[in-house]
This record gives structure tokens, sequence and C-alpha cells, in this order.
């Protein structure tokens, strides 16, 4: 959204692809198009069908991430001759999941790289891609984080709990609420749609929030807990008392390392350890945050100077070598 956010304001026409999800996640969708709505711009929004028909013609996909539904839209976006941009490639996380080389497989079809970390700049380097479409600039969330002013509530204090598919998850899920039932209220959040979401029946989820409402969640939390990638970033960023649960984030580097405390099987000491951690400040980023490894809040600026530097992708921009 950051990105999109900088190019409305510099007059360009944008369209928003929105792929993937079941009913139970629709709202993720929802939330996005109302995000759209607050934006001064020309934005389309756009719901990409599974099926391999032609996609809007633009000049560059943006793509975030590693999600497994990205990886058709990128071989539909390079037979069309579409510039492709990956934001966050080269990243590690050594969790058994199908994130890691589908990252991969985006940043083999990608044209331009904006990696959030210097780590991750050289694993792509290795990777074999050329040096020239490698762009550092940090991550756009840190952007968003910049901005974010925290209204604290009147609650007593809660636990956040969000778990995605992951090897034994369900198990340390259930096991985590039992213990923590009593202690203070629970919000669970709801996970991703990955196999073995279905597992979890008689668990009451909140559905995803919109960004910003999301953020105050997390913040007024006593501790957030889970395997959310969340966790390595804006959770820390913020300040916010951390408990990884599980492999899921095994390998992803920290903003802050030893910020956040892992679940060993006690999760009433995992939660005291964490909160002993505590970095929140009353004005928002923790008072350290340019410490951090994750840029310096200008990462959109950044992304969109480069493509407007870049212009229509070229014959030269789209077919690619590999070093």
């Amino acid at each position: 959204m950051p990105v999109l956010k900088v190019a409305c304001l510099r007059g360009h026409n944008c369209s928003v692809w929105i792929c993937g999800g079941d009913h139970d996640h629709m709202q993720s969708h929802r939330n996005v198009v109302d995000d759209c709505a607050n934006l001064d711009g020309q934005i389309s929004i756009v719901y990409l069908s599974p099926d391999p028909s032609p996609l809007p013609q633009v000049d560059w996909a943006i793509l975030n991430g590693d999600r497994y539904p990205l990886l058709p839209i990128v071989v539909r976006c390079y037979q069309q001759k579409i510039g492709i941009v990956h934001m966050s490639g080269g990243d590690k996380q050594d969790g058994f999941l199908v994130d890691e080389p589908v990252r991969h497989a985006i940043s083999k079809f990608a044209h331009l790289h904006f990696p959030i970390l210097q780590s991750s700049y050289g694993r792509l380097i290795r990777m074999g891609e050329q040096h020239k479409r490698i762009h550092n600039v940090g991550s756009t969330m840190v952007d968003d984080l910049v901005n974010f002013r925290p209204v604290k509530n009147n609650f007593n204090g809660y636990f956040l709990i969000q778990m995605h598919p992951a090897p034994n998850w369900t198990e340390h899920l259930r096991d985590i609420i039992l213990i923590l039932k009593g202690k203070a209220d629970i919000i669970v959040m709801m996970p991703n749609g990955d196999p073995g979401f279905g597992e979890t029946k008689g668990i009451t989820w909140q559905k995803s929030l919109p960004r910003e409402e999301f953020l105050q969640l997390m913040w007024n939390a006593r501790c957030f807990i889970g395997n959310s990638s969340g966790m390595a970033l804006e959770a820390q960023y913020i300040g916010v008392p951390c408990v990884h649960v599980g492999p899921r984030n095994d390998g992803r580097e920290e903003a802050f390392p030893g910020h956040q405390v892992e679940y060993e099987g006690d999760i009433l000491r995992a939660v005291d350890d964490a909160i002993g951690k505590d970095a929140r400040n009353i004005d928002g980023l923790r008072h350290d945050w340019r410490d951090g490894k994750h840029g310096d809040g200008t990462a959109a600026q950044q992304i969109i100077d480069c493509l407007e530097k870049t212009g229509v992708p070229t014959q030269t921009i789209l077919h690619k070598e590999w070093e």
C-alpha cells in the first residue's frame, strides 16, 4: 500500500489486482478495496480469475513476498511482457513451508528486485541475479510505521495470538489457549488459508482487520504470540513483546535480534520473558527504530523513483540474463 500511495500522489494510473482466497478470507480483500477507496488517484480494482486469461496490460506489475497464488500471475506477466517488480525477494525462511521456493521462483522471473535486507541482496546475487537489477531500499512496512500513532485502550491487556498453518501448529495453538485462558482475555487472529487451515474447528477467530486497526490491536496487547511474520518486523519496530512458536519463521532475520522469545514448552515463562523486553513508545515507533535492519522509511519513494527513471520496460529490461 505505501507504493500505491506514492504512485497515486505522483499522478500514475494504478491497477490493483486481487486473486486467491476462500470465503473465510474475503475480509482481507474487502480491506484492500476500502484502503484503495481512501486514496486520491486513478485506481482500478481487478479481480483475477484462476484461468490463464490475459491480464490487464500494464507497464509494471509490483508483487510483494512469497505467497503461492502469485506464481501463476508471474508466469502470465512474463508471457505478456509485463515488467515484473519483486519486493522482499532473497529473504530466508527455513520453516518447512512452500513460501521459500515460491519466493525464489518469483525472483527468477522478476526484472527488478527490491529486497528489504542487505543479506537478501547478497542472496539474490548468489542466485545469479544481475547487480544492476537489484536495489536494496528497505521495507515498505517501515514506511507505514513511521506515521503510526498508538491509541492506548482501556483494557487491562490481552494476549494476541496468530498462528498460521505449520508443523504441529494446531497442537501448539490449543495448548497455549488452554494455559492462558483465565489469565487475561485472548484474541486469536484468523490464520492464512494454507493447507491445514480446516484443522481448527471450535476456535473463534478474529477476522482480518484493516492494517491500522491491526497495528493498534497489536500495540495494546500484553503480548503477541504465534508464528506470524509480523513478529519479525512490525511488532519489533513498535516494540511489542513477542513469543515465537514453532519452526515457521526459523531463519528469518529479525529487525532487532533478541527482541522475541522462543516458546520451548512453557508459555507462561516465555510470556514473562517477552514482557521483560517491552520496548513500546507512546509516540509510535520504538526509540531506537533507526537501528533496525529494514530501511529508513522511504522504501516506497525509492521504488517509484526507480520505476520512473526506468520508464516503460524495454526489451533490454525484459530479456533476462544471469551471472
